[in-house]
């Protein structure tokens, strides 16, 4: 019985809720999410179907300073997008954080990310955890720092906020400026060397880090010199479509408890070339058969069988 459940592949699909815009501005909007959910009930049905089982999504909400500047309020989302979000508590999928640490910069009319300044870090995560919980009536269990971002400070805080989740890491890559910002005070973290399967944090109580899904090394293009770079990928649902296709099919194919996690930023799906790289994964999401697309607590629950 243990040898034919370990047949199946636990899957995560992280799904990313913010403005279509990453700079955003008092006139950007949310539109790209209820854009976005058609071609996710659709993916939906079809992993249904291929699986024969329930399929549940998981959903990352912001909720952090740059919301709160941009229109006023930190629970935007919900006025913005109210149809996705009674959809999605319709579903009973798993809702956790996406915190940004965005600031703005007076002087020059502009945003950028405050990675150096710990008190900053840490008002943005603290902040949002609570605005999460007047919002949505309950406090979140999971985070996903935006960027990717990590630093030593930020379990310890985790943990002290109730978060038995991280799902930030993209474990296998290096690290770098952030692509769109060369105003952040700090480059992001290298992880090449981090676990690929799920860990504990340690402490009290207790945390566990899940990084998401990365490729073996393959040869990309980079925003900045050298322009290309040999490297792991992580399965980001509209980025390197070949590459992400390919381990799809390889990570599927593997006997273990540890998740295969991908992501997708749903408002990226307004863009025609990101929409595009979608549906080609989604073409090679719908085709494994023996997966089961879960909640994140769930997930841990299996891995820890």
């Amino acid at each position: 019985m243990v040898e034919q459940a370990l047949r199946r592949r636990t899957c995560l699909l992280l799904i990313d809720i913010e403005p279509d815009l990453r700079h955003t501005a008092a006139d950007s909007g949310w539109a790209g999410n209820d854009l976005a959910m058609e071609h996710l009930k659709s993916l939906r049905a079809n992993l249904q179907h291929t699986t024969q089982r329930p399929v549940h999504f998981n959903w990352f909400y912001r909720f952090d300073p740059q919301i709160l500047r941009t229109w006023g309020r930190p629970d935007e989302l919900l006025h913005s997008c109210p149809g996705l979000v009674k959809q999605i508590a319709d579903w009973g999928d798993h809702c956790g954080l996406h915190c940004h640490l965005w600031k703005w910069d007076e002087a020059h009319q502009r945003w950028y990310n405050e990675f150096a300044d710990p008190a900053w870090e840490e008002h943005c995560l603290r902040s949002s955890v609570q605005h999460f919980t007047d919002a949505m009536g309950y406090a979140p269990t999971s985070v996903r720092m935006g960027e990717r971002w990590m630093s030593p400070r930020l379990p310890p805080l985790m943990r002290q906020l109730g978060i038995r989740f991280d799902l930030s890491i993209e474990s296998g890559t290096p690290g770098g400026p952030v692509f769109d910002d060369p105003f952040a005070t700090a480059p992001l973290p290298d992880v090449a060397e981090y676990p690929v399967e799920p860990w504990d944090a340690g402490g009290e109580p207790g945390l566990t880090m899940i990084p998401i899904t990365v490729s073996s090394p393959h040869w990309i293009r980079i925003y900045r010199f050298p322009y290309l770079k040999r490297q792991r990928v992580s399965l980001n649902l509209v980025l390197h479509p070949s590459i992400v296709c390919q381990t799809l099919q390889v990570e599927s194919r593997r006997t273990t408890r540890s998740p295969l996690v991908v992501v997708l930023r749903a408002a990226d799906l307004a863009q025609p070339w990101a929409l595009a790289n979608f549906e080609r994964a989604a073409t090679a999401l719908a085709s494994l058969p023996n997966c089961d697309w879960v909640k994140v607590e769930d997930a841990m629950g299996a891995y820890r069988l």
